[in-house]
């Protein structure tokens, strides 16, 4: 359900207030610390993926099983880091955006 015009005049005013007030709290409501934590997450993936290649390659020379440890390692790894990049992307100004949060579902 849209807001009126009025509804988000009024909306607008109330975070200007707050953040006037209170710039740390507006901060934590925007979800700073949400993205912070999303981009780490992110960055952790990133790791895992190159963990899931090196043990791809290894499994060549010590056993398949191992590269598919790696290789499963490596969609799950791509998975999580998709799922929380989105969501720093999304959030990326501080403000939230409906039509953006979910291209997709994971």
């Amino acid at each position: 359900m849209a807001l009126s015009e009025e509804e988000q005049k009024l909306l607008a005013e109330l975070e200007a207030q707050l953040v006037e007030e209170d710039p740390r709290l507006a901060d934590r409501m925007r979800g700073s610390s949400q993205r912070k934590i999303n981009a780490r997450r992110a960055a952790l993936a990133g790791l895992l993926f190159v963990a899931g290649l090196v043990a791809l390659v290894l499994g060549i020379r010590y056993g398949w099983l191992l590269s598919v440890a790696g290789f499963v390692a490596m969609l799950g790894a791509a998975l999580i880091a998709l799922k929380s990049w989105k969501f720093v992307d999304s959030h990326s100004d501080g403000h939230f955006d409906a039509d953006h949060e979910r291209p997709f579902s994971l």
